[in-house]
């Protein structure tokens, strides 16, 4: 993780130029969690070397899968059925294979060899050795591939990606007070019953900042906003929706937040869950992304769990991103409201401008 002195909230004459002339720096994460980063230079060879194949193929779509299930064993098919033909045409006088006259009907016989449908009007004779060889290779190769399609086809079954569409995050985010504390939320939900075993959430936000070695160049910049860690509420039990949040302290990259925030600082807050799949054991990973126009500013989040006449919660999701507003809410940043809240802070803030002078 990168660290960098410069702040997210400090916008120079650079960054209003870019944005004047549309050249603003582009997403990480598109709004439905969906990297935006593309790849460059590396080799279409080397992203299906063999080390990588198998995560390459469970990765393609279900459409993809099937189309190479279907082209793989059709091929295998047409290959030995090349084979049992030429089997055929130089035994003719030992009579290897019965009722095999043409290349379709060599076909149709490689397909019940492998499928082991069974022999009937087409069968192979004990004469030659090279059938049984032939006969014994089909086999072997049959049950490789069968073993392999069905290992990645189940494996994209069972992928938790389907796992990762039932974790709903809030589509903003919100900053609000209390206890004399201002507080940037996040809210996660998930849709099925099923409870997440070690369900942990991280909040990071990434801005670009201009290196020291080389001002033409920029640089990424990840800070953890902190959510809790060392009191574990970081840790989410997912029964019921979980508001993340995050105390904008001294120590926090956005201390100089406030609702007029100029549009040309750019920054993201990425919201990370993650988890394991009860039913399969596999983990699973769920990004959203925000930027400064998900930001609301003196509101908090609606209650979702709502008790009935009886003994009973039930979940609310069309409250997801329902929100209250917060009447006590300064309009200033952090800095200057505990500025004019805490005396020892002003005088913290001298000494610091003395210093510098």
């Amino acid at each position: 993780m990168q660290q960098n002195s410069h702040s997210p909230l400090i916008v120079s004459e650079e960054d209003e130029r870019h944005v004047a002339l549309d050249r603003r720096p582009p997403r990480l994460v598109g709004p439905d969690g969906k990297r935006l980063i593309c790849r460059k230079g590396v080799s279409l060879l080397r992203l299906l070397r063999i080390s990588n194949a198998y995560n390459t193929l469970v990765n393609l779509s279900l459409v993809q899968q099937i189309t190479l299930v279907s082209a793989t064993l059709m091929g295998s098919w047409s290959f030995f059925a090349v084979l049992w033909l030429l089997e055929n045409y130089f035994n003719q006088d030992k009579e290897c294979l019965t009722n095999i006259n043409s290349f379709l009907g060599a076909l149709l016989f490689s397909i019940e060899t492998q499928t082991t449908i069974g022999f009937g009007y087409r069968k192979p004779k004990e004469a030659c050795y090279t059938t049984v060889l032939i006969l014994w290779l089909q086999m072997i190769v049959g049950l490789l591939l069968d073993s392999a399609m069905l290992a990645i086809v189940i494996s994209k079954i069972s992928h938790a990606h389907f796992r990762e569409n039932t974790i709903q995050f809030s589509d903003i985010v919100c900053v609000s007070k209390r206890e004399d504390q201002y507080i940037l939320s996040v809210r996660i939900a998930d849709v099925s019953k099923g409870v997440m075993p070690e369900g942990h959430a991280r909040l990071y936000l990434v801005y670009s900042a201009e290196s020291p070695e080389n001002p033409q160049s920029t640089s990424l910049v990840f800070e953890d906003l902190d959510i809790g860690y060392d009191k574990g509420k970081d840790r989410l039990i997912l029964l019921v929706p979980w508001i993340v949040e995050h105390v904008i302290s001294e120590e926090s990259p956005l201390f100089d937040l406030t609702p007029e925030t100029s549009s040309f600082c750019h920054f993201e807050i990425l919201a990370v869950l993650e988890g394991n799949v009860q039913e399969t054991g596999c983990s699973v990973q769920v990004v959203k992304s925000y930027t400064l126009e998900d930001v609301r500013w003196g509101y908090r989040f609606k209650d979702m769990l709502v008790r009935d006449g009886g003994n009973r919660y039930f979940t609310d999701f069309s409250r997801l991103n329902s929100v209250l507003p917060d009447q006590d809410m300064p309009a200033c940043s952090a800095r200057q409201f505990l500025s004019t809240t805490s005396p020892s802070h002003v005088k913290d803030d001298g000494k610091k401008k003395k210093k510098k002078k």
